[in-house]
């Protein structure tokens, strides 16, 4: 088994080769997957996050979030810490940690049962074993609300057959790329 350092690079390397027209057709189209899926449709609170390096886009469940009333909110990062705040489309975004964009807001989520978290990742299993960016901000915060959904969005070259994986590392319930679904 690859080390997780040398098998996200080469993973990410990938993506980050994806072109433009490619990003937008595949991020659609697992957005609608993810919009069909029970976890999406008995949630409240739709937890997104701000694609960078040609993650998948979630900009398109945006409308359909809207149109169904549930809350949409993005992540804020603070040192080590990450946290959830309301998205208001006039207040927009500002530059954050990581120079990524997060929300103009300081409603912060009160997470519950009916939370539901997309979250971003560089490599997967089909074991539903995850790879983030290195700075762990999903695996605290989800350790601290078990209760919350989750569903990780990729592209299907993201998944892989094994990875290895550490006690605090917190699988995602559902793996949604273009060509697969991978449930618990």
């Amino acid at each position: 088994m690859e080390e997780k350092n040398i098998i996200r690079k080469r993973i990410l390397k990938i993506r980050k080769e994806m072109n433009e027209e490619t990003v937008h057709y595949l991020s659609e189209f697992i957005c609608e997957k993810i919009c069909n899926t029970n976890s999406y449709k008995n949630s409240k609170n739709i937890c997104l996050y701000f694609s960078v390096n040609n993650e998948v886009n979630l900009k398109y469940i945006i409308p359909e979030a809207e149109a169904s009333e549930k809350k949409i909110y993005f992540p804020k990062v603070t040192g080590k810490t990450m946290d959830f705040y309301l998205y208001d489309k006039s207040a927009g975004f500002s530059k954050g940690s990581f120079g990524i964009m997060e929300p103009v807001s300081d409603i912060r989520l009160i997470p519950d049962d009916k939370t539901l978290i997309i979250m971003p990742g560089a490599v997967f299993s089909k074991e539903r074993d995850r790879i983030g960016y290195g700075g762990g901000y999903y695996d605290r915060y989800l350790s601290c609300f078990p209760v919350c959904k989750t569903i990780a969005a990729c592209y299907d070259f993201q998944i892989v057959d094994k990875l290895a994986s550490e006690p605090h590392d917190i699988k995602p319930e559902i793996i949604i790329s273009e060509k697969q679904s991978v449930f618990y």
